[in-house]
């Protein structure tokens, strides 16, 4: 059995949010409120082990992993 330091610092998961202030959402008439956002997820990994993801399960028929995707989403929010 061979034992691996597992020993990370992750950026998992990052949000950043602006709404719209009322005076900007006055000038339309349109919109009561406005929501601009972006979320990413898995951005970083520090290991001391390079070849092996902490939260990754090694294991299977091929003994191989796959490793976490990184994902970005923009949002946007209105109501009317």
């Amino acid at each position: 059995r061979r034992l691996h330091d597992t020993t990370h610092l992750r950026l998992k998961n990052i949000t950043f949010g602006y709404n719209l202030p009322t005076s900007v959402l006055d000038r339309t008439g349109i919109f009561t409120s406005a929501r601009l956002s972006l979320n990413a997820t898995n951005l970083w990994t520090w290991a001391k082990d390079k070849a092996y993801d902490p939260e990754v399960r090694v294991g299977g028929a091929s003994g191989t992993a796959i490793p976490l995707t990184k994902s970005y989403a923009v949002n946007v929010q209105l109501q009317f």
